[in-house]
């Protein structure tokens, strides 16, 4: 279900028969108050006015106030420390200005305890207007108020009466920006960034750091894009110029993974993803990093995550977890950290996942930590997530999330109900506030798509008791773009909304990489369902933007259509190779017909000609969007995946220019396979992704039975995962390692096959007599009993939620629902793992579940309601 919160302010402006207008104001005011006329900048001088004693603060929010008046009304107006109070714009705070206090006093107003530090009172009237806080961040806030009011209007010289007293629900109201996956701003983004979060009277800023900030003694894991401590500076007096702190960031014990990748630091390290806790040498790096950072900020709070520690125990920490106990460890990890940053009078604020598995830390852990609750999935309760937090003592922030990790456009349905509900409940048990947050995992989505989340997740911070919700859209489109039209907010609805069907598999970019074209001698299925109907949906969000009015900002608009347009290409793509691969096969049943294996053979090569220039032009136009918003640094990485797709579609043009020439030469057409059109429709719903480890050795007993007899094979009947929970318990995650019995290694992979088979011959690096893993995580909604269909070559184990409920062992070719199963799915995530094992020949298997529809985001399955 949509569940923006929004609320519409609408004020009457009744002077001499004027239409009624609305102002719109983001984040919602608490207490607003319409009155009757109109304060115009037409009729006399206007002057903001300030106390001689005004701080800079209050200069800065007048100078912004300056500039938006003179923009939006085209109106000069002054700024003064003197001067008459009638048709002024006084901005003060009461203690420190008489002139602000009497004001007050006289329009019966008070800037009063309930207001707060970042509170504020607007006041509108014929004769002045009057904005006035406790402090500087309130003026400010009030201007950022004012300056919508004025937007609103559109160029008209005058703005209604009105009175308005604001105080933000939760005292830290923050955002993050993810610059550690892939995505570097420019210093001119991260400064739109800074001005456009302290419009939406955000406070707190995270620039979440892994190996980002190039410190002097550890300068050799940053790359290029790096910013460097002085840059760092210079956002840190920028975003508090806005009234935005800065919070220092580094990831102090998972995500260790691009610095354990040199040479210099890959001996601190576990499965090359942890830093590891059982070297004096790990706390020394972390020290000099801290004591280079930690002074850099002053912030009182110092973000150390310390985040997904799935490796802690699995490497040179062993001995260490075996005898103390993964609850010492981690707990000896965090209180080491707390007392490192305490050094420097910061408070470490720690990802609460790791506690919330094992609630038993919780007891071990110092109080002084601040622990953050995390989660990004539309959830209608994070009381979990919280409330142990909370009855242990501890502060906590909680962290939604705008959905776009890993994805081409974010799942805004999605983040609006996970932002309102974790706020709402984190607001319950007294959080200290919300950082709402945004991921770059994949490296290549873009930051402009993000804001819809971003404001929803200030509009929530701000004044989270707005229940309503069909204003939010209005509310957004007219105070961040000026649209009054709806057509930006129905575009990027209609784009989100995308995210429902299977086979967009949840907006991921895997979709849009995908490899449709297959290998030189290899064939591919290809779904269709449900193409035309996403096709139009991205169509109408095109054509809603081309009905857009915005007028400001609207440069973001570039990255919805550009979206649309990706999904329209996918579309297109499916349907053109299909046809494509028709064509030729009619041109090889044709021959020797030459006029028809021309013509269809012709059709063919169109076919594949267009999506070539049409899939360039989508890579030159996504070139052209990254560099507005961030350095070049990471674009190769995109692009590589652009040319490998555009190198599918070229090599199949010339081969199919090359059977053309060797039919005119008397030869005959090569079969579809070598033209790399040997493409068939798919017309059932299968498990195509998945989690994949292998492979393991699966050598035949020498006890006289056969390999495939029971008990025939060593491998098929040992468990390879037992240092990871085993068959019956293993979690995995991507890129974690298995160690395999001769001591070498291999990584859990994530895997989407291009048919409905999972071909596991060319995978692996050794592929006769052995076994291989393949993970599903399966999300329910209800306790409920599916069949699963399924066919593997050779034998197969299949394990649901640590029992295993199906096994056979057989030399067989792979059959689609050769077998079946009856698999009983408990309410929440569903743990599936296969294990199928290889004689020699064909390896691979198929899955399904029949009659019951699911949709993925990489290899994490959701059933959908029938």
């Amino acid at each position: 279900m949509w569940k923006s919160l929004c609320f519409c302010l609408v004020l009457v402006n009744s002077v001499q028969g004027a239409s009624k207008s609305e102002i719109l104001i983001l984040p919602q005011p608490r207490e607003t108050e319409a009155r009757s006329g109109t304060f115009r900048f037409d009729r006399g001088e206007v002057t903001i006015l300030l106390s001689a004693s005004a701080d800079s603060s209050l200069w800065f929010a007048a100078r912004q106030l300056q500039t938006e008046i003179e923009t939006a009304i085209k109106t000069q107006v002054a700024i003064a420390a003197s001067g008459n109070a009638d048709r002024a714009i006084m901005l003060g705070i009461p203690e420190r200005d008489d002139r602000i206090k009497a004001a007050l006093q006289k329009a019966n107003l008070s800037c009063d305890a309930d207001l707060g530090m970042e509170g504020y009172v607007l006041q509108v009237s014929p004769e002045h207007i009057l904005v006035a806080a406790n402090e500087g961040a309130g003026v400010f806030y009030g201007v950022q108020s004012l300056k919508q009011i004025l937007r609103g209007q559109r160029g008209k010289p005058a703005i209604p009466c009105l009175r308005i007293r604001d105080w933000p629900m939760l005292s830290i109201r923050g955002i993050q920006d993810d610059i550690s996956r892939g995505p570097i701003p420019t210093k001119e983004f991260f400064k739109e960034e800074i001005r456009r979060f302290a419009e939406l009277k955000l406070n707190t800023l995270v620039y979440y750091n892994e190996n980002m900030i190039r410190t002097e003694k550890h300068g050799v894991f940053t790359p290029p894009a790096a910013l460097t401590l002085e840059e760092v500076r210079e956002l840190i007096a920028y975003a508090r110029q806005h009234h935005l702190e800065l919070l220092g960031v580094f990831q102090s014990f998972g995500h260790f993974e691009k610095i354990l990748e040199y040479p210099q630091y890959e001996r601190f390290g576990e499965q090359g993803s942890l830093l590891s806790p059982a070297f004096p040498e790990s706390y020394q790096l972390l020290s000099e990093i801290y004591a280079e950072l930690a002074p850099l900020f002053p912030s009182k709070h110092f973000v150390a995550l310390c985040d997904e520690v799935w490796a802690l125990g699995k490497g040179a920490s062993r001995m260490m977890v075996e005898e103390k106990g993964l609850v010492k460890v981690y707990a000896d990890h965090i209180d080491w950290v707390q007392r490192e940053l305490a050094k420097y009078g910061k408070r470490a604020w720690i990802a609460a996942d790791v506690v919330l598995a094992h609630p038993e830390i919780l007891a071990a852990l110092n109080k002084d930590i601040i622990l953050l609750p995390w989660n990004y999935s539309p959830r209608q309760s994070f009381v979990d997530m919280i409330a142990p937090l909370r009855e242990h003592g501890f502060e906590v922030v909680v962290l939604p999330g705008v959905s776009c990790s890993r994805r081409f456009f974010p799942d805004h349905l999605a983040s609006v109900t996970n932002i309102r509900n974790f706020v709402r409940d984190g607001i319950a048990h007294n959080a200290l506030g919300v950082l709402n947050t945004t991921w770059d995992d994949g490296g290549a989505n873009f930051y402009s798509s993000n804001w819809y989340g971003i404001a929803f997740g200030a509009d929530q911070s701000w004044h989270s008791e707005n229940f309503a919700t069909a204003g939010f859209d209005h509310r957004f489109a007219e105070t961040f773009y000026g649209d009054s039209s709806g057509a930006v907010a129905e575009a990027i609805r209609s784009v989100s909304s995308l995210s429902r069907f299977p086979e967009m598999q949840n907006l991921e970019y895997s979709i849009f990489w995908q490899r449709l074209v297959p290998e030189y001698g290899e064939k591919s299925q290809i779904r269709t369902d449900d193409w035309a109907e996403i096709k139009s949906i991205a169509e109408n969000a095109g054509q809603s933007l081309q009905r857009s009015s915005a007028t400001r900002y609207s440069g973001d608009l570039d990255y919805v259509r550009f979206a649309a347009d990706q999904v329209i290409f996918m579309a297109d793509a499916r349907r053109t190779l299909l046809s494509s691969a028709e064509q030729y096969r009619l041109a090889c049943l044709s021959q020797p017909n030459r006029e028809v294996v021309k013509r269809t053979l012709d059709a063919a090569r169109s076919g594949i000609s267009d999506l070539k220039v049409r899939w360039d032009q989508l890579a030159d136009r996504y070139q052209q969007l990254w560099l507005r918003e961030n350095q070049p640094y990471w674009l190769n990485n995109i692009q590589r995946k652009f040319k490998a797709i555009a190198d599918d579609f070229a090599d199949a043009e010339t081969r199919l220019q090359q059977a053309a020439a060797d039919l005119e030469a008397g030869h005959f057409l090569p079969p579809p396979a070598r033209v790399r059109l040997d493409i068939r429709e798919l017309s059932e719903d299968f498990f195509q992704s998945w989690l994949l480890c292998g492979s393991f050795p699966n050598p035949k007993k020498e006890l006289g039975l056969s390999s495939h007899e029971p008990g025939g094979c060593v491998g098929f009947d040992t468990d390879y995962l037992t240092a990871s929970g085993g068959e019956r318990g293993v979690q995995p995650r991507a890129d974690e390692m298995v160690t395999r019995p001769d001591g070498s290694t291999v990584a859990w992979k994530v895997h989407t096959s291009t048919t409905a088979e999972v071909d596991l011959q060319n995978l692996f690096d050794q592929n006769s007599r052995t076994v291989a893993y393949a993970f599903a995580s399966i999300e329910s909604q209800k306790e409920q009993t599916v069949t699963a269909g399924f066919g593997s070559n050779d034998g197969i184990k299949i394990f649901l939620n640590g029992d295993q409920v199906f096994e056979t062992h057989s030399l067989r070719f792979v059959q689609v629902d050769g077998d079946t199963v009856r698999l009983n799915l408990k309410k929440g995530t569903n743990r599936l793992l296969l294990k199928i094992d290889q004689g020699r020949g064909l390896w691979g298997f198929v899955f399904r579940f029949l009659e019951t529809p699911v949709r993925n985001h990489s290899f994490k399955y959701t059933v959908l309601d029938n």
